[in-house]
Parts: structure tokens; C-alpha cells; sequence
């Protein structure tokens, strides 16, 4: 049986996986902007409009 996550637990994952992989995320006009922790300067990894695409997103970056 598959599992439907509801957007706010999607975000809340993202946000762990963020976190456990040193990026952080940022919330700006109604979109999500993902950084890579850099003791220089954040990285941009990418901007998403959902909690869904977020967690696309960051699970991406994660596993590279």
C-alpha cells in the first residue's frame, strides 16, 4: 500500500534531509530557495514553488 504524504509532511522531510546533508532552506514569496552550507559563501542549488518539488528538489541534491 502506498503512502500519501500531505505537503506539510513533505516539508518537514525536506527540511530534515536539508538539514542532515548541510543545506538549508529558504522561504521567500510563496517559494522555497534550497543553499549549500559553505564556509565562503551559500551555494544556490535551486528554487521550488512546492512543498513537493522541495522535497524532489532536495533529495536530489542530497544523493549527489
Amino acid at each position: 500500500m502506498v503512502t500519501q504524504h500531505t505537503p506539510i509532511m513533505q516539508y518537514r522531510q525536506a527540511l530534515q534531509i536539508a538539514k542532515d546533508n548541510n543545506m538549508f532552506v529558504v522561504e521567500k514569496d510563496g517559494h522555497y530557495i534550497v543553499y549549500r552550507k559553505n564556509p565562503i559563501r551559500n551555494i544556490y542549488l535551486g528554487a521550488c514553488s512546492s512543498a513537493g518539488a522541495l522535497f524532489k528538489k532536495v533529495s536530489s541534491c542530497a544523493s549527489h
